[in-house]
């Protein structure tokens, strides 16, 4: 599945998670937040992790970071008003990830590309 991940520039650090609504949330037009989801988003993270072999490298590592991260993430969800939605969970210290075709191909695709630009995020596709 193709995805899209916004990136702060090589030169640049992550900006906080506070400072990323406050800019979308002044950009776009309609704009929500929601810190219980972005906590239960990050618990599934952690439920699917768990569930990875043990012997796999950097396991116990991902785990106590989203546990450390899980209080401070939020989901948030943006839009100019055209009927088209850009959702994501925005965590501390973390690439914006974006997976839906909407976003990565349809009509949720300039939203995405208008948050980077404000963020002055990278996009990256893969």
């Amino acid at each position: 599945m193709a995805f899209i991940k916004l990136l702060p520039p090589e030169s640049g650090e992550s900006l906080s998670v506070s400072r990323i609504i406050e800019l979308l949330d002044e950009e776009f037009e309609l704009f929500e937040s929601d810190s219980e989801a972005g906590s239960n988003h990050v618990a599934d993270m952690i439920a699917a992790t768990l569930r990875f072999d043990d012997r796999l490298p950097g396991k116990q590592d991902r785990l106590d970071w989203l546990r450390s991260i899980q209080a401070d993430a939020v989901v948030i969800a943006f839009s100019d008003g055209s009927g088209s939605v850009a959702q994501t969970c925005v965590m501390p210290d973390s690439e914006i990830f974006f997976g839906t075709p909407d976003e990565v191909d349809g009509p949720a695709r300039p939203l995405v590309e208008r948050a980077a630009r404000v963020l002055c995020y990278e996009v990256f596709e893969g």
